[in-house]
């Protein structure tokens, strides 16, 4: 304002770059509104060529800021056509990827190429445009289907991992946010939306969905199988939200993906409805032993095996958990149930250890002995 003051003092009237300066100062905090009156002020008093490209640039900066699309290609076809260069080729080429005018986008990015293949943008986002295109067909017949059936959220999820796997992570997060706000329960959605969110560098908001930055990945991405399996139990539990089977197999599945705070609220819910599931104590065991919850892990770990004592698997994830609690001789009798049901190398191994710990060597020993018959390796 002092500035303000002072040239008009000089001048009689305002200075035109006062409206630059006060658009810069208003987007640094945050007054999205005065910064875009400002600098469209500026724009008015025609300034040069390379003004009108910087003022448009910052402009769009600021549309990105506020997800406005169609505005962020008008500002980016302004900069180009104020100076046309190859920088401001490729991003009226990433504001046309952000409308899906795929084709568009794509012409528009090899004109930059071929008119200055070394400036610093294209060299930088034309193997990313590279990249996807290669899974362009794809990302096409799902658009096509999306056009007749936008509800249909499936194929918007179906979109999103290909954005996630061409690299296009703010593409995912639209279509994946979309698809969470029609099906707020869908863990299919709320996984893919935190991927893509991770992938943006924005953890914050991918952290007020619940999903940890720990979240399993395989080369990179979320495996496709764990995705296949949440669509499936997410639409079972769409049709019945009692199933408690579909419940506890997606706790398993987002405890795989190591998110156990969601498991275990899933596993939670599914005792809720059946106290005496069995299946249900044991997952929440595994999820409370994920977020280090121990003594509450082996209470559900033990009433698992109270409910069900045939199965291996629980008398050995009791006996683990005791041993992390060092209760061995607890532990010890909790893995020879397992073993006495089911001969396994885990469980042989993870008793000679206990063994050790209360210096019962001659038992670990034969253990040790046992393993080695059984698994040489």
């Amino acid at each position: 304002a002092a500035v303000d003051a002072f040239a008009q003092a000089r001048t009689g009237k305002r200075a035109p770059l006062i409206s630059d300066f006060r658009g810069d100062i208003s987007f640094a905090h945050d007054d999205f509104a005065a910064a875009e009156k400002s600098w469209r002020d500026y724009l008015a008093t025609k300034p040069n060529r390379a003004d009108t490209a910087r003022v448009w640039e910052k402009l769009g900066d600021l549309f990105v800021d506020q997800k406005r699309w169609r505005d962020l290609l008008e500002a980016r076809t302004h900069q180009f056509e104020a100076e046309k260069t190859a920088a401001n080729r490729v991003a009226r080429a990433i504001a046309l990827l952000r409308l899906e005018q795929w084709d568009a986008a794509f012409a528009e990015m090899r004109q930059a190429n071929a008119q200055d293949p070394s400036d610093d943008q294209v060299e930088e986002w034309l193997p990313q445009f590279e990249r996807f295109k290669k899974l362009l067909p794809q990302i096409k017949v799902l658009s096509a289907g999306l056009a007749k059936n936008p509800q249909n959220y499936d194929l918007r999820l179906d979109r999103a991992r290909l954005f996630i796997l061409t690299g296009r992570p703010l593409l995912a997060a639209d279509d994946a946010q979309t698809a969470l706000q029609a099906e707020p329960t869908s863990m299919r959605a709320r996984v893919q939306l935190a991927e893509a969110l991770y992938d943006a560098k924005d953890k914050e908001a991918a952290q007020k969905l619940e999903v940890s930055a720990q979240l399993a990945r395989d080369g990179g991405h979320v495996e496709e199988g764990k995705l296949r399996e949440l669509r499936t139990l997410d639409t079972s539990l769409r049709a019945k939200p009692s199933a408690t089977e579909a419940l506890v197999g997606r706790a398993k599945i987002l405890r795989e993906l190591n998110q156990f705070v969601l498991a275990q609220r899933d596993a939670e819910s599914a005792l809720k409805i059946d106290a005496n599931s069995a299946a249900a104590h044991f997952e929440l065991a595994q999820d409370l032993d994920g977020l280090g919850q121990t003594k509450e892990a082996l209470e559900h770990a033990t009433k698992a095996t109270d409910l069900d004592a045939s199965d291996s698997a629980k008398w050995y994830f009791r006996g683990l958990t005791e041993g992390k609690r060092a209760d061995f001789a607890a532990a010890i009798q909790s893995l020879s149930h397992s073993l006495a049901l089911r001969e396994s190398a885990v469980a042989l191994r993870t008793r000679a250890e206990y063994l050790r710990r209360i210096d019962d060597n001659a038992r670990a020993e034969a253990d040790e002995t046992r393993l080695r018959d059984i698994s040489p390796k």
